[in-house]
């Protein structure tokens, strides 16, 4: 079969060739479509439910989403500052996506007409503290709420426009700071956009570097780098065909042939088995990306051998041509391992005993906040409100009960975010009772009720925390929460579901949802998809070993040298105080994905040696003559290709590359000092 493949590639490889370089012009023509999402709710699984909890609160309360601008000034209540606070909400509320601007100018407008103390009434209001004013008196700010956007281009336009507002407005004369969801996910687009532009010229060029130094002919690397274009190019093309978006995960994607074809098609199946088990993950980018990487895995082994091929022979390229050295020094440190193999194993064994001690302390972290560095304008304005003004995140209530148990439960709410008010990371806690009151509760002398409510700023907010449908009332409350570290995030949550069972729980009906139980779900997926993928991973490349190598020993021989590079990978995370997010969770299975390449090219070359009679020692120097140089070098291209990723502004990106690269590293270890000693030790093909 191997034969006849590989004389049907001879005879038309030039054909072939040609063909496959005209096609890219199919995948090219749907590149203009392609969009980036990296909206929140996209790396949840749609079947998951929290996810289903969240569209159902979106549907009934309309959207939640909110933009918090705040700035600083010795009296934010002064008639310049209001001046300015008025204009801005004014501006912001003639923008398309807007739904409302809650801001104190016109409640001080309001007050001021039949108060004069009214800045002091304003400063002990509890509704406004730590809201549209900051605890510390020097702080105001402005809660701009979005109508429900679902396009991401939608999104980005919307808050660009709002900046544009806020800049024009603020003039150069104050320093404004914004921050809320929409924020977050438009800079995480913007990144992956840059990201997108950075790394291709990048690759591209350390790729032809490095190619030039392995091949040491143009024409080869000319028909490498043609091969792995259109196997690019039709990756991208057939995600964007199906609807799918880039996110800051996806955006990462970048002999003879009877002696080739078997050990480059198994190796480039395992690291397609590698990206693959990503499929099982709850979070939709992952799956996404798992999806099209190991697709683009096997249209590489089908392009490598029609296009390199068919390149080489239009180019008149002779055998000649493409250097290649059968001696390489990774063969005397195969020897010596094969002559300590007990020692190897034995140290071996202890190296995996301290990794999975402290794998164990492993921890997650689904902080969107988290992924972008400290120094960053984002970053520094979400510290800048959440520290003197309110919270951003936040975690929301809906209950419901027949009409008549409706002030029970109004009653019931408004003792819950007492409670939960008094919790030290959160900012505010907003339910239909204290809205409403939240002007009532000024001395009856300063304002008539007539004139409250006709003139309540706040009125148009209480249609988004009561509902009356078919003889029920739903209220919501809302819980606005500060930054924090998903594990704290977690340990909130856990507080607000016990304390809301204890209030309500044998009054209503309730859910719990939000952006806070949104990123506690991707947190537990983040968890669970990299226990699964690593496992479902390992397992079939381990299968797939033993039944090209037609062999159960040659599957033992490569366990070790695989799942060492893995542990130490978990072991340094720990160390190095990194937690698994959105990209590092993947790092397990796509690592042992492409570090099994060079397992399999080892027993490949290995099985022959000893089926010409070798010894051990022999058969280990041989094989490592023939490959080691392939081994190295294939390491250190990967290592590089993975380095690469550090320049992203992501820290998630970041991380991925960085301990990508140390994996990459460790599995060339494993190859070649592990590997010796356990197929010695297994006495292999004997």
């Amino acid at each position: 079969m191997v034969d006849r493949v590989a004389e049907f590639l001879v005879a038309r490889c030039r054909l072939l060739s040609l063909v496959c370089l005209l096609s890219t012009a199919v995948p090219l023509y749907y590149l203009k479509d392609a969009r980036i999402d990296n909206s929140i709710e996209v790396w949840l699984g749609k079947k998951s439910t929290a996810y289903t909890q969240y569209h159902r609160f979106l549907n009934k309360y309309g959207n939640e989403e909110f933009i918090a601008i705040a700035g600083s000034a010795e009296d934010p209540l002064s008639n310049s500052c209001l001046a300015l606070q008025r204009k801005l909400a004014e501006r912001l509320r003639r923008v398309e996506s807007v739904d409302n601007v809650l801001d104190i100018a016109d409640i001080a407008n309001l007050l001021s007409q039949a108060r004069p103390d009214f800045k002091s009434i304003l400063r002990q209001n509890d509704f406004f503290r730590n809201l549209l004013l900051g605890a510390d008196g020097k702080t105001f700010g402005l809660i701009v709420w979005l109508k429900r956007i679902d396009n991401p281009a939608a999104r980005r336009i919307a808050v660009e426009k709002i900046e544009s507002v806020v800049k024009e407005v603020a003039g150069g004369k104050m320093n404004l700071h914004l921050a809320g969801t929409p924020l977050l996910n438009v800079a995480l687009d913007n990144g992956s956009r840059n990201a997108a532009r950075r790394f291709l010229p990048i690759a591209l060029v350390v790729s032809l570097g490095f190619l030039t130094v392995a091949l040491r002919s143009w024409r080869a690397v000319l028909a490498v780098v043609l091969a792995v274009a259109v196997t690019t190019f039709w990756t991208l093309g057939i995600m964007i065909l199906l609807g799918k978006t880039l996110n800051m995960v996806t955006v990462a994607l970048g002999g003879t042939l009877r002696e080739t074809i078997r050990p480059v098609f198994l190796s480039n199946l395992t690291t397609a088995v590698g990206f693959g088990s990503l499929m099982i993950s709850d979070m939709q980018p992952v799956v996404d990306f798992g999806i099209f990487a190991a697709v683009g895995m096997l249209l590489s082994f089908l392009l490598n051998f029609t296009i390199v091929p068919g390149v080489l022979s239009i180019l008149h390229a002779t055998r000649e041509s493409v250097r290649l050295v059968n001696s390489h020094w990774t063969a005397a440190i195969g020897q010596a391992m094969v002559g300590r193999r007990r020692l190897v194993l034995l140290l071996t064994g202890i190296v995996i005993i301290i990794s999975i001690g402290l794998t164990t302390k492993a921890k997650a972290e689904s902080n969107v906040l988290k992924f972008f560095p400290g120094s960053s304008k984002i970053s520094r304005d979400y510290q800048f409100i959440g520290k003197n003004l309110t919270g951003f995140y936040t975690v929301e209530l809906d209950a419901s009960t027949e009409s008549q148990n409706g002030s029970k439960l109004l009653k019931a709410i408004d003792q819950l975010s007492k409670r939960l008010a008094k919790l030290p990371e959160v900012a505010k806690v907003i339910n239909y009772r204290n809205l409403a009151m939240s002007l009532a509760e000024i001395p009856r002398p300063a304002i008539v009720p007539a004139q409250v409510a006709r003139e309540n700023p706040l009125k148009p907010m209480l249609q988004k925390y009561q509902r009356i449908q078919d003889g029920r009332i739903s209220l919501r409350m809302s819980v606005l929460i500060r930054a924090m570290s998903s594990k704290d995030f977690y340990k909130l949550l856990d507080s607000i579901k016990q304390e809301t069972k204890q209030q309500i729980g044998g009054l209503s009906k309730y859910t719990i949802t939000g952006v806070v139980p949104l990123l506690n779900a991707a947190q537990i997926s983040l968890i669970n998809t990299q226990i699964r993928s690593f496992g479902i991973a390992c397992t079939i490349i381990l299968i797939l070993i033993a039944l090209f190598m037609k062999s159960v020993r040659a599957m033992l021989a490569a366990i070790l040298p695989n799942i060492v590079p893995i542990l130490l990978l978990f072991a340094m995370m720990v160390l190095l105080n990194v937690p698994f997010d959105a990209a590092t969770v993947m790092i397990a299975s796509v690592a042992i994905g492409i570090a099994a390449d060079d397992t399999i090219h080892f027993l490949s070359h290995f099985r022959v040696e000893k089926q010409q009679g070798k010894d051990m020692v022999d058969a280990v120097r041989s094989t490592y003559q023939k490959v080691g140089r392939a081994i190295t070098f294939t390491s250190v291209v990967a290592s590089a290709g993975f380095m690469i990723l550090v320049l992203a502004e992501f820290k998630p990106i970041q991380y991925f590359g960085i301990f990508g690269s140390l994996t990459m590293v460790t599995a060339w270890i494993g190859d070649v000092f592990i590997l010796p000693a356990c197929v010695a030790s297994l006495n292999l093909w004997k």
